[in-house]
C-alpha cells in the first residue's frame, strides 16, 4: 500500500506496525560505488529488523545487525522475505533491538563527532 507523502511522526507511526523493514538497492547491474542508501540508518535506529541488499559497506559494517540479500532478482527477494517471517518473532525482534542499540551507542551525532575529533587529532 502507497502511502503518500508523510510528515515524521506518521511515518514513524508506520514503522511501528511493520514486521520487517527493506532497503533493497541494485548494486549489481549499476555502479554504487558511491551510493549509501542514508535511509538504511534510519531503519536500524528504529529498532524494526531490516532485510538489505548488499550496498556499500552494509554487509561489513552493519551485517550483524540485519538481514542480507545477496541476491538481487525478484524471486531471492521473494524467498528471502519468507525465510525471514519463518524466524521466531522474538528472535526478529532481539536483532532490530540490538541494531538500535548499536545505532544510539555508535552512530549518533555525538559518537560520530567523537570520532572525527579523535581521526583529526591522530593526523595532527
Amino acid at each position: 500500500v502507497y502511502h503518500g507523502l508523510l510528515d515524521h511522526d506518521a511515518l514513524f507511526e508506520l514503522y511501528k506496525k511493520a514486521d520487517l523493514l527493506l532497503n533493497v538497492r541494485l548494486t549489481q547491474s549499476m555502479n554504487t560505488a558511491y551510493l549509501f542508501p542514508s535511509k538504511f540508518l534510519e531503519y536500524l535506529a528504529v529498532g524494526k529488523p531490516v532485510l538489505s541488499t548488499c550496498v556499500a559497506h552494509i554487509e561489513e559494517v552493519y551485517g550483524d545487525y540485519c538481514y542480507l540479500l545477496r541476491e538481487e532478482t525478484a524471486s531471492a527477494l521473494a524467498e528471502r522475505i519468507l525465510e525471514i517471517m519463518r524466524i521466531p518473532t522474538t528472535e526478529r525482534h532481539k536483532l532490530g533491538v540490538a541494531a538500535r542499540q548499536y545505532m544510539l551507542s555508535n552512530r549518533t551525532w555525538d559518537a560520530q563527532g567523537r570520532r572525527i575529533k579523535d581521526y583529526i587529532l591522530s593526523c595532527c
